[in-house]
């Protein structure tokens, strides 16, 4: 097809080594093999993202190893903390909800809508579903310090 790059031979015959042990390696460490496929992929799509720097790399088979490890890390990580959030969110006392239909409701949610993508997932983790900045980090898979950031910083419309 025009357009679409070859895939290099040697890409080719790494990542055909590698997810297979990317898979088994993972699904002892997550002990889920859909889990384990859908990492090794992800794996892969950064080994293939980064293929002129690893191809380079004395031993690239670490890498990618490390790269998968750590995305099993983050995955878990994110799990932990969508518990954690959904624990709390379930012990909250039932409040009362504007009618959503309701012209503050709309403009509440015109208002949030308008902000950047990960400025919304902040002020919505944080506030919405009242996490703890380290919490919210952990969901948005950034430091404490990148939510505080992005919870302060200031928009043209203001809330």
């Amino acid at each position: 097809e025009e357009g679409v790059m070859p895939i290099p031979d040697d890409l080719a015959a790494f990542c055909e080594v590698q997810r297979p042990r990317l898979v088994g390696m993972l699904g002892l460490h997550c002990g889920d093999a859909d889990v384990a496929e859908e990492l090794a992929h992800d794996a892969i799509a950064k080994a293939c993202e980064k293929w002129p720097k690893v191809r380079r790399m004395e031993f690239p088979e670490a890498w990618i190893w490390r790269v998968a490890l750590n995305l099993a890390t983050s995955y878990f990580r994110r799990r932990a903390a969508e518990k954690r959030a959904s624990t709390k969110l379930q012990a909250l006392p039932e409040r009362a909800v504007p009618d959503a239909s309701s012209t503050w409701a709309v403009e509440v949610r015109q208002a949030v809508a308008s902000l950047p993508h990960r400025q919304r997932n902040a002020l919505i983790l944080r506030y919405y579903l009242d996490l703890s900045i380290m919490e919210t980090a952990q969901v948005m898979d950034c430091s404490e310090g990148t939510v505080k950031a992005r919870r302060d910083r200031r928009t043209s419309k203001q809330l």
